[in-house]
């Protein structure tokens, strides 16, 4: 068998990683999916507010996807000299990223909600009742 780039224990490790992914994405767009599918049956209004806040939400998960692969680009290279304390603090920055990223997002996105929203309207502003 021709070997691409490594051998079969690589592609089961590489396989033990990727299928949690893939499995966590489809279930993230499973969800979107039926909040259209649910919300769709409402209206036109219903239905652009639930496509803004998805749009808010994959900004949210790239900026977490930011701080955990940088954490774990870091990670790695430490693990590659084992130096586990600078392993520990790779995973300090990643925890300690993320919250600081959920702690800015739910304060942002509660207090100027309506400037987020307003961001993704072409027409009037919103105004809350």
């Amino acid at each position: 068998m021709k070997r691409f780039i490594g051998t079969k224990q690589f592609y089961r490790t590489l396989l033990t990683i990727a299928i949690p992914v893939m499995i966590q994405n489809a279930i993230t767009n499973f969800v979107g999916l039926l909040d259209n599918l649910m919300v769709g049956q409402l209206g036109t209004a219903e239905m652009s507010g639930v496509a803004i806040v998805n749009q808010l939400i994959f900004v949210f998960n790239l900026s977490i996807f930011g701080i955990v692969s940088a954490g774990s680009i870091f990670g790695t290279q430490f693990y590659g000299k084992r130096d586990y304390h600078g392993m520990r603090d790779a995973f300090r920055f990643k925890v300690i990223g993320n919250a600081i990223i959920c702690l800015i997002a739910m304060l942002g996105l509660y207090t100027f909600r309506d400037f987020f929203i307003s961001l993704y309207l072409h027409g009037s502003p919103v105004h809350r009742n």
